[in-house]
């Protein structure tokens, strides 16, 4: 069945070469917009029926094509052909992909459409983070920060690329704490200033503490945890104030045992995910540097 969808992708994409180039007749009468609109259909149509069959690079190819007839007409689907084509190439070729959207952004961020040019950056930055390529992926997501910021439309779009790039960036062997607690700070300070978001405020409290500590600054955490008090006063009685103070306490003391069980008995009342059992076991093994630790174990 693949096998016919490829057939009338591969004959469609004749038509639209022929199309295009016209004949010396047809050229006579023809203008050079009317074989491109006609060309543009049957590579339409060539690059349908090759995501049918799952010919992914023939399909790219179809809608680069697409994007050539598009500069001829200037009706201003170039950056959505890029689009096509990046999210086709992406089943087979990461790094095409990624050249692919980011012709697209130029594309989108010269004709102003910065909505869309942000959107695909943050496309970049998760393709970047689900390859592990977390230093591309902090970049990336940092320049689609800075793209929904100059939108100036969506500032909750913003803030979690800047948490992401927060997150991502503890990540990396180079990564800098300091600059990720203020980031988790700062969103955090402004989640305080509005009724819906302030609830979430406390989980980007309890971020930054765990980064204090991985950081090996015990005081800057307990001074940062009373600051957060000042703010959100009901900071006071969620788990996560307790757990750091004990955490705290089990880092100033260098007791490993203490630090074990305390990150056990929370992790059965509020599960710790992936970033959190890192950034633990980074402070863990800050306390026992010549003991390896396994991840997430705490036992």
């Amino acid at each position: 069945m693949d096998s016919n969808y490829v057939l009338k992708g591969d004959e469609f994409m004749m038509k639209g070469d022929k199309a295009l180039k016209g004949s010396t007749f047809g050229n006579i009468f023809g203008s050079k917009g009317e074989r491109a609109e006609k060309a543009l259909e049957l590579y339409k149509s060539a690059a349908t029926q090759y995501k049918l069959g799952k010919k992914w690079e023939k399909a790219c190819e179809a809608y680069q094509r697409c994007i050539t007839c598009d500069q001829t007409l200037k009706s201003g689907e170039t950056g959505d052909f890029y689009i096509e084509a990046a999210k086709a190439i992406s089943n087979v070729n990461k790094a095409e992909s990624i050249q692919l959207y980011e012709k697209a952004i130029e594309h989108y961020a010269n004709e102003n459409r910065l909505d869309n040019a942000s959107r695909y950056k943050k496309e970049i930055a998760q393709i970047y983070e689900s390859e592990f390529e977390f230093h591309l992926a902090v970049k990336a997501y940092q320049e689609a920060a800075d793209l929904f910021q100059a939108d100036g439309k969506r500032t909750s779009e913003y803030n979690q690329m800047r948490l992401k790039v927060a997150e991502l960036s503890t990540l990396n062997a180079t990564g800098d704490l300091i600059a990720a607690i203020k980031i988790f700070e700062e969103i955090g300070d402004k989640y305080m200033e509005n009724k819906l978001t302030a609830p979430s405020a406390k989980e980007l409290y309890f971020k930054s503490c765990l980064l204090y500590l991985c950081n090996n600054d015990s005081v800057g955490c307990g001074i940062a945890l009373e600051r957060y008090l000042d703010k959100d006063p009901s900071f006071a009685s969620a788990r996560q104030y307790k757990f750091v103070v004990n955490l705290i306490k089990a880092v100033d003391n260098n007791n490993v045992q203490m630090f074990s069980d305390e990150c056990f008995d929370f992790n059965k009342i509020i599960p710790l995910d992936k970033w959190k059992l890192n950034v633990l076991n980074k402070i863990k093994e800050g306390m026992q540097p010549i003991q390896q630790v396994e991840d997430g174990g705490f036992r």
